[in-house]
C-alpha cells in the first residue's frame, strides 16, 4: 500500500555523535528538477555569470581582431566531354558513354588536385622565390638553416623551397564539383586577396594549357599523315610545273598573275594574246570615242555659231556676248538723243561691231576644234584597227607553233592519248 513512511531514528555520525536520520517521502521522484531553486541560484549568482560572459565576449572579439583575414579567391572552368575532330566525318578519339560522365569529371577533379598541375602553377608564378606567397600562407621562405640533413648540394635550397611552395599551393587549394554541373570551381586561400585571384586564375590557365596540348599530342598521328600527304602533293605539283614550264617556254607563252575577279589565279598567257586583248579594247574604245566625236561635229556642222551648245557653254563667249549687249543698248540710247553722224554714236557702231567680229571669230574656232577632235578620234580608231590585224596574225602565228610543239613532246606516248592532247590544245 503507498503512503508516507517515515523513519526516524539515531545514528552516530564521525567522532561518534548521534545523528538523526532523515523522513524521505517515497512517493517524490529521486532526480527531479526545482526550476525554483534554479532561479534563485541564478539571482544569487548573477554578477558572476554577467562578469563571466562578458569576458569570455571580449576575449573573443580580441583574438578576432588579432587574427589575419583570410581570402579565397575563386576560378570557374567548364569541362566538355566531347570527341575531337579532326577531319570532317572523322573522329580522332571515340565518343565517351553518358555512364562515363562522373568518372570523367571526377578524373579533371583529379588532374587539377595533382601535383604536376601545382609544380607548372608555381614554376609559372615563380612562387618557390617569392616571400609575399609564403607570407600570405602564413609561412616564411626558407632559408639555408631550413635545409633538412638528406638535402646537400647547390640546388638544394632551390629544390627545397619548390617542394614546400608545391606542399603549400596544394594545402589552401580548393577544387569544387557541384552535382549535376560540368563547371569546376578553383578557390585558393590567402592573406593576400590579389595573390589568392592570381593564383585561382593561374590554376585554371594551366589546366587549360595542358587539355589543349594533350589534345595537341593526340593529334600527332593525323599531323603525320597529313603531312606525308602533303609532301607527295607538293612534289607532284612541283613536277607538273617544271613541265608546264618547259612547255610555255617552247611555246613563246608567259606566266602572269590573274586580275581583278581572278587575282588569286595564276594564268599562262601569250604576250601576243596579251598584246592583241589589250590593242582590240583600245581600238573598240576608240571607236567608240570616234562616233561621240562625228555625232556633236555633224550637229554643229551647217548651224550657226552662236546655237551651237559648245559656244553657248563657252564662259569667253558668254562674256563677249553680254559685253555686245550692253553696247547695243548704250547705242539704242545715244541714237535715240543723237543723229547717227554723231562722234559718240559711231564710236559705238564701231566698238559694236568690232565684238561681233570677236565672237564670229571664237564661234569659229569652237566648231573648228570639235572638228579636229573627230579628225583625231578617226585617225587613232584606223591605227588601233591596223594594230589589231597585225596582232590577229602574229597570234594565229604563235597558235600554230604552241599545236606544233605540245603534239611533239607527246609524241612518244600511246597513240589515242597523243590524240586526245593535241585535241585538247586545238579545241583550247
Amino acid at each position: 500500500m503507498a503512503g508516507d513512511i517515515s523513519v526516524r531514528g539515531k545514528a552516530l555520525q564521525a567522532g561518534g555523535q548521534p545523528a538523526e536520520y532523515q523522513q524521505v517521502d517515497i512517493d517524490e521522484p529521486m532526480f527531479a528538477i526545482d526550476f525554483r531553486r534554479i532561479l534563485n541560484l541564478l539571482r544569487r549568482e548573477a554578477l558572476w555569470i554577467v562578469g563571466i560572459v562578458t569576458v569570455a565576449v571580449a576575449l573573443g572579439v580580441i583574438a578576432t581582431l588579432l587574427m589575419t583575414p583570410m581570402y579565397t579567391a575563386t576560378a570557374s572552368v567548364l569541362v566538355e566531354q566531347q570527341a575531337d575532330q579532326i577531319l570532317e566525318g572523322s573522329e580522332l578519339t571515340p565518343a565517351a558513354s553518358y555512364q562515363d560522365a562522373d568518372r570523367f569529371l571526377q578524373t579533371q577533379v583529379d588532374v587539377l588536385n595533382s601535383r604536376s598541375l601545382a609544380t607548372r602553377v608555381v614554376q609559372a608564378e615563380k612562387l618557390a622565390t617569392d616571400p609575399s606567397f609564403f607570407e600570405a600562407v602564413k609561412n616564411r621562405l626558407p632559408e639555408s638553416s631550413d635545409l633538412p640533413s638528406d638535402l646537400v648540394g647547390k640546388k638544394a635550397l632551390d629544390d627545397y623551397r619548390l617542394e614546400q611552395a608545391i606542399e603549400l599551393l596544394q594545402k589552401n587549394l580548393t577544387i569544387t564539383l557541384p552535382r549535376e554541373s560540368r563547371v569546376i570551381s578553383i578557390g585558393f586561400r590567402s592573406a593576400n586577396p590579389a595573390l589568392s585571384a592570381k593564383i585561382a586564375n593561374s590554376v585554371a590557365q594551366r589546366y587549360i594549357e595542358g587539355n589543349l596540348n594533350r589534345k595537341f599530342e593526340s593529334s600527332s598521328y593525323a599531323r603525320d599523315f597529313l603531312a606525308q600527304q602533303l609532301q607527295e602533293a607538293r612534289t607532284k605539283l612541283e613536277a607538273s610545273e617544271r613541265e608546264l614550264n618547259g612547255y610555255s617556254r617552247a611555246a613563246g607563252l608567259i606566266r602572269v598573275a590573274g586580275q581583278g575577279a581572278n587575282a588569286d589565279r595564276e594564268t599562262t598567257l601569250s604576250v601576243t594574246n596579251e598584246s592583241l586583248v589589250q590593242a582590240n579594247s583600245a581600238a573598240n574604245q576608240a571607236a567608240a570615242e570616234r562616233a561621240a566625236a562625228e555625232d556633236r561635229w555633224q550637229a554643229i556642222a551647217n548651224v550657226p555659231v552662236l546655237t551651237t551648245p559648245q559656244a553657248l557653254a563657252n564662259p569667253a563667249m558668254q562674256a563677249m556676248i553680254k559685253q555686245k549687249a550692253e553696247i547695243d543698248a548704250e547705242l539704242a540710247a545715244a541714237r535715240a538723243r543723237y543723229l547717227d553722224d554723231y562722234p559718240s554714236v559711231l564710236a559705238l557702231k564701231t566698238q559694236s561691231a568690232r565684238v561681233e567680229e570677236q565672237i564670229q571669230a571664237l564661234g569659229n574656232g569652237i566648231k573648228r576644234s570639235v572638228y579636229l577632235d573627230f579628225r583625231a578620234a578617226l585617225e587613232k580608231e584606223k591605227t588601233l584597227q591596223g594594230e589589231v590585224a597585225a596582232l590577229k596574225g602574229a597570234a594565229l602565228t604563235e597558235q600554230d607553233r604552241g599545236y606544233s610543239t605540245m603534239c611533239s613532246s607527246v609524241s612518244q606516248r600511246p597513240t589515242a592519248r597523243r590524240t586526245m592532247r593535241c585535241l585538247s590544245v586545238t579545241t583550247s
